[in-house]
């Protein structure tokens, strides 16, 4: 279903490699602290921009910070919160709350990193800055629990003739995911989160859409990308709690771009995949 996302640096990573399933937190018991705090080092690996063939590796830090408030939600920065969230109601059964990210940003004539998305094969399609993106997000047990998030750019999704560059993408994108836990024991867990990404024209075209000044500039033919499903995937996750604090943690992504994404000339290799690996402390 990217990208100042540091404090950027940890959520441009979490956007790849963190699951969906972060937006369902259970109310804590009234013994517990308000507060909620774990940071992180792991290694990630994933495509150099989203459709590329090449990889990318590198250092991932996480961090997390939430307060649950006394009748008033639980705001939220880092990694699982997409920026910074508010989780107006949660409980076991349903949540709902709001946040402000950036997003994805991709850069046209630099070799792409985690951080910074890109390649020298993009030459000429010019830069897209990363923008606030708000978003609406919560879930719903309905037999599996179902979670539902919505993003909309705050940029204006044009390209400017002198700099080359989008102000954001503009547009919008919506990620539908459930979450299939399995716990071992009170130490090892695993958890399995299909998903689905639909991307309305704006969003799409941004990311994997040729227009005419980019051809012109670029070694790419006119594309005129549509909206719709972008991709579907598979979250596989794995925790192993060494005790009430340290845990290590494994993610391995798995998303088929679909589509005008799938088509798209920009796009060398449909089959994506991202991973990371790392220990986590909880205080």
């Amino acid at each position: 279903m990217t990208k100042l996302f540091k404090l950027k640096i940890a959520l441009t990573v979490a956007s790849i490699f963190s699951s969906t399933s972060a937006l369902a937190q259970t109310a804590p018991k009234p013994t517990d602290s308000p507060w909620k705090i774990s940071v992180g080092l792991g290694i990630a690996s994933g495509s150099e921009y989203e459709g590329a063939s090449k990889r990318v590796s590198g250092a991932a830090p996480l961090i997390d910070i939430s307060y649950k408030t006394d009748g008033f939600g639980t705001i939220a920065v880092g990694a699982k919160s997409r920026g910074v969230s508010w989780t107006i109601f949660d409980s076991e059964a349903a949540s709902f709350g709001v946040s402000l990210g950036v997003g994805s940003s991709r850069v046209d004539n630099k070799d792409g990193t985690l951080l910074r998305p890109g390649s020298k094969r993009l030459k000429g399609m010019g830069e897209i800055e990363g923008q606030p993106e708000i978003g609406i997000f919560g879930h719903a047990v309905i037999g599996l629990p179902l979670f539902v998030e919505y993003y909309r750019g705050l940029g204006d999704g044009k390209r400017d003739l002198k700099t080359l560059k989008y102000e954001g993408h503009g547009g919008s994108r919506l990620v539908l995911s459930t979450e299939l836990p399995l716990k071992v024991d009170d130490s090892l867990s695993f958890s399995i989160s299909p998903n689905l990404v639909w991307g309305d024209k704006k969003f799409t075209q941004a990311y994997f859409g040729v227009n005419a000044v980019q051809a012109a500039n670029s070694s790419f033919k006119l594309f005129n990308a549509g909206g719709g499903i972008k991709s579907v995937g598979l979250n596989l996750g794995a925790e192993y709690k060494f005790d009430k604090n340290w845990s290590a943690q494994a993610n391995l992504g798995i998303d088929q771009l679909r589509g005008d994404a799938a088509k798209s000339p920009l796009t060398q290799k449909k089959g994506q995949t991202s991973a990371f690996v790392g220990a986590v402390y909880n205080f």
